[in-house]
């Protein structure tokens, strides 16, 4: 029986034996002419949507800070926990098998479509990202421009020193962008802008865009969109300020201007001018003041360590849409003292 069996293996491929070989190939050639002689055709296909299946789901937090819409001359800005979900899903589909009826005769392109009971076909798998606020980040502390700050109950967080406003003294900068980390949530970056004239092509902006917009100005409530009729002939100013400072301490500057004409003053603004640099080119915004409207701005200034002491002059000047105020210009005198001593 060995042997037999050798030989049939053998005569597969001619030798002994090799009575077996023409059977084989006899079988094969009915086994395709039977296929290409007419055997249906069935393919199987992707059918109806039948629903939407969730393979796995992932959850990273984050936060977001932007600005907050508070009027005044002190930038407050907003953290918000976030939660990202990302979801894995794919879409099922019911089977649909078709069969081509047709002949090449007649009706060639005939085909009967059926439904498979009992099946599904996967779609491909789809990754989506949802972003759900969670709350205020009360409580939390922050890396904001190499210092640590720390938010209120509400997750607020108001910028008294002004640091957020000191890169826009450059007036030619509208856009500034810093990153803000967080020990566990990792880092998000602020971008601010600031434009001292802006148009809407719609409708003023509503208490939804003031919440989540970027722009100093209007988070502070200054209005600068350019208007018509404006004027200047009934604004007042007036500058307060300590006399007396301190070397290493700081100052606020408050302006305030009144507008007793009819028409607005439009896009008010007001810089300091001074030979010293740490007193120069700071700005006051005030946007547009209406008709018998007041409006309030301050700065704080910080006097460095080193100034030297004794009288420090400087001008307080204006501009608005028409051009520059000369009639509003207000010196500024100050005596610099010393710093004091430790122990002092």
């Amino acid at each position: 029986m060995n042997v037999a069996g050798h030989s049939r293996i053998r005569g597969w491929h001619g030798g002994a034996g090799a009575w077996w070989g023409p059977a084989a190939v006899v079988a094969v050639s009915v086994l395709l002419a039977f296929r290409c002689s007419g055997a249906p055709d069935v393919v199987r296909r992707r059918g109806r949507f039948l629903r939407t299946e969730v393979v796995r789901t992932e959850e990273h937090p984050f936060f977001r800070c932007g600005l907050a819409s508070v009027p005044g001359s002190v930038p407050v800005l907003r953290f918000r926990r976030q939660q990202r979900v990302v979801i894995h899903e794919v879409s099922i589909y019911e089977v649909v098998e078709e069969e081509v009826t047709g002949t090449e005769e007649r009706n060639r392109n005939a085909m009967v479509s059926r439904v498979v009971p009992d099946e599904e076909m996967r779609g491909e798998p789809v990754v989506r990202e949802v972003d759900r606020d969670v709350g205020p980040l009360a409580g939390e502390s922050f890396l904001l421009r190499g210092q640590v700050v720390t938010t209120d109950g509400n997750g607020l967080y108001a910028d008294v020193n002004q640091d957020l406003l000191r890169p826009f003294d450059d007036l030619a900068l509208h856009t500034w962008e810093t990153t803000v980390r967080h020990a566990e949530l990792g880092e998000a970056t602020l971008a601010l802008t600031r434009y001292l004239t802006r148009r809407w092509t719609a409708e003023p902006p509503d208490a939804r865009i003031l919440a989540g917009q970027s722009d100093l100005l209007l988070a502070l409530g200054c209005v600068y969109e350019p208007r018509s009729p404006a004027g200047n002939s009934g604004l007042r100013v007036e500058v307060t300020c300590p006399r007396v400072v301190t070397a290493g301490g700081s100052i606020v500057v408050r302006a305030t201007a009144t507008n007793g004409g009819k028409d607005t003053v439009s896009c008010l603004t007001g810089r300091l001018f001074s030979r010293h640099p740490w007193l120069a080119g700071i700005t006051l915004y005030f946007g547009n003041v209406q008709a018998g409207e007041r409006r309030v701005f301050e700065r704080r200034v910080v006097v460095p360590e080193d100034v030297r002491p004794g009288s420090v002059y400087a001008a307080l000047g204006f501009w608005d849409i028409l051009g520059p105020v000369m009639e509003a210009r207000r010196p500024l005198y100050l005596m610099v003292e010393a710093q004091a001593a430790e122990g002092q």
